[in-house]
């Protein structure tokens, strides 16, 4: 289908939008700012739709999906999110993407600061019970138990073996990469392509207290080598 002709279903709202929640990019925002569209408080939200039958909300004659793959398969919804990666799953062709990337040091460490909190409150988010184990005494102990495939994320969420050509070209396809620094740009994209009016918001403080020396921003950077090169890449696509 012509790039031109997509976007004009999509502004009809012919095709549904879906939305990759990478960890510590912005997802929350970006899932509460559709969940309360037609009103609604984003806690509350959250709420409605993770104690719904099947993950599955219906609001004001739109339906929101949140975590279940088949449904999300299906198509048969407004919006829906999840955190698995696009090569476990098969989306329909008509479906409008939406991905917000990060800085992979600064998500990493707000990982860490926030499984670090969850720790000490004693926390119950399955995201925590999964990623404790990980935690270790330090940030770059956090980093070193990691397995590839949270270590490099957003890269593993666009290609299952960290091709970067692989995840360009997936990420190519997206109706809407957002960065985290540039979020409120990326929500006004959003309201452009698909004749919206969502209202931005920031659900959770971006975390600003990293300081390493050169020598572990050097070693991180090593470590994250693909991941950059993948993020840098659309990023410099998006501006062109």
């Amino acid at each position: 289908m012509q790039k031109g002709l997509r976007l004009k279903l999509i502004s009809q709202m012919d095709t549904k939008g879906y939305r990759l929640h990478i960890r510590k990019t912005g997802g929350t925002s970006i899932n509460s700012i559709f969940l309360t569209m037609d009103g609604g408080e984003p806690g509350a939200e959250y709420k409605r739709i993770n104690s719904a039958i099947n993950n599955r909300l219906i609001k004001n004659g739109k339906v929101f999906v949140g975590w279940n793959p088949n449904l999300i398969n299906e198509g048969n919804y407004f919006y829906a999110f999840s955190h698995l990666p696009l090569h476990k799953l098969a989306l329909p062709s008509s479906t409008f993407i939406v991905a917000c990337l990060r800085d992979p040091i600064e998500r990493l460490f707000s990982l860490y600061k926030m499984l670090d909190h969850q720790r000490q409150e004693g926390g119950k988010h399955p995201g925590f019970f999964r990623q404790k184990k990980f935690l270790g005494d330090s940030f770059l102990e956090f980093i070193e138990n990691l397995p590839k495939f949270e270590l490099c994320n957003q890269l593993y969420m666009f290609s299952e073996d960290f091709s970067v050509g692989d995840a360009i070209r997936r990420a190519s396809m997206l109706g809407c990469i957002m960065f985290t620094e540039n979020f409120d740009a990326g929500v006004a994209s959003i309201n452009r392509q698909l004749g919206l009016n969502l209202k931005s918001m920031h659900m959770r403080a971006i975390v600003k207290s990293l300081h390493l020396s050169e020598t572990d921003i050097e070693y991180l950077n090593l470590k994250l080598i693909d991941e950059y090169k993948f993020i840098n890449s659309v990023r410099h696509g998006a501006e062109a």
